[in-house]
């Protein structure tokens, strides 16, 4: 049964007085009502007739534009999905989402990425940013044009950003360096392999890490920080490869390694060396996010513990916040909003609790 007007106000929860007013633009309506009205019109598939057309062609027209790396696909498609789902939600307020990935974690390429984006017109940008005065100086130049910027995942945190969604990386790592060395009883030496040296996120994992462990755990040793070079071409295999032969020399080097903490989703990389070579049995591996390889590689008991961020929710977030602020002039954002984070064990993945 086609939905009538008065359906449409029930489901918005106001009256069809007001439904009438935002279909014909007759008075004032408030924002925030507007978009619930919009919102109930779209649920309804009411958006399908000429009127709800017409509500979206007399509103203003606003580009967004959001740039990322798109080279670990089982970690950024969560982030594809959270794009199309806002992108369903704000089309019928007569917004454009762009797209412009990066093949890298390359600032030059990031530069140009955002280039492209100015280039469309958009008024804001969400990005995936990088701890550079390169990216600090980018950010600052776009607010100065006008053009709002929220971050996510990782942060350019003294720029003149609009806000930051996203994880708490040292609360983050504070977890990860607990679980360590409770899995490992409070005694043993560790190494930390730290990737993309470049993103704030991910020195704030080890200082996070690093502060639990020499504070809780004096006899656990970190007896090194492993830090890899950025691929610049974005040849996923390629740095996998590259990262197990570092991780495998590091263990072969050093005797007695008990524990190996992780930074990002490479875990599952690591993962695999140690179930390859036989070395999961004498080694406790911790590491961060949650992908179909890292969950096989728990249940498994290769991989102890993960903790993992919603990056899915913190992309729809900053969407989010920049819409309010270009179409509602929304003033007042928190300077960052932390996603809730999660942690992943064997026992929560079988149901098993022995």
């Amino acid at each position: 049964m086609k939905a009538t007007i008065k359906d449409v106000a029930k489901e918005a929860g106001v009256s069809t007085g007001t439904v009438d007013r935002v279909i014909n633009n007759k008075g004032s309506v408030a924002a925030r009502t507007e978009k619930k009205v919009l919102e109930a019109i779209e649920k309804l598939n009411y958006t399908k007739s000429p009127i709800a057309k017409a509500l979206v062609s007399r509103r203003k027209h606003i580009k967004i534009g959001i740039t990322f790396p798109n080279l670990e696909y089982y970690f950024w498609n969560e982030v594809f999905k959270g794009i199309e789902e806002v992108k369903e939600k704000l089309e019928a307020f007569g917004v454009e989402i762009i797209v412009e990935p990066t093949k890298s974690y390359n600032i030059e390429e990031h530069i140009i990425a955002v280039d492209k984006l100015v280039k469309k017109e958009v008024k804001g940008i969400a990005m995936m940013s990088y701890d550079d005065k390169r990216c600090r100086k980018l950010i600052d130049k776009l607010v100065e044009k006008n053009i709002e910027v929220s971050t996510f995942i990782s942060d350019s945190p003294n720029s003149k950003r609009l806000t930051f969604n996203g994880e708490d990386s040292i609360k983050a790592g504070n977890i990860a360096g607990k679980l360590m060395g409770l899995y490992l009883k409070g005694k043993g030496n560790i190494i930390i392999v730290g990737i993309h040296k470049i993103l704030s996120c991910m020195q704030d994992r080890i200082q996070g890490f690093k502060s639990i462990v020499n504070e809780e755990f004096e006899n656990i040793k970190i007896v090194d920080i492993i830090e890899n070079k950025e691929l610049a071409n974005g040849k996923e295999e390629e740095y996998r490869k590259i990262i197990e032969k570092v991780i495998k020399k590091a263990i072969e080097d050093k005797n007695g390694i008990d524990g190996i903490y992780v930074t990002n989703s490479f875990t599952g990389s690591v993962g695999n060396l140690l179930e390859k070579h036989d070395y999961e049995k004498e080694i406790v591996l911790i590491g961060h996010e949650n992908t179909d390889e890292i969950r096989d590689l728990i249940r498994k008991n290769i991989v102890k513990a993960t903790v993992y961020q919603n990056q899915k929710e913190e992309i729809i977030r900053s969407i989010e916040i920049l819409y309010e602020r270009i179409a509602e002039g929304k003033k007042e954002y928190p300077n960052v909003q932390y996603i809730d984070l999660g942690i992943l064990i064997k026992e929560k993945l079988t149901g098993t609790y022995k």
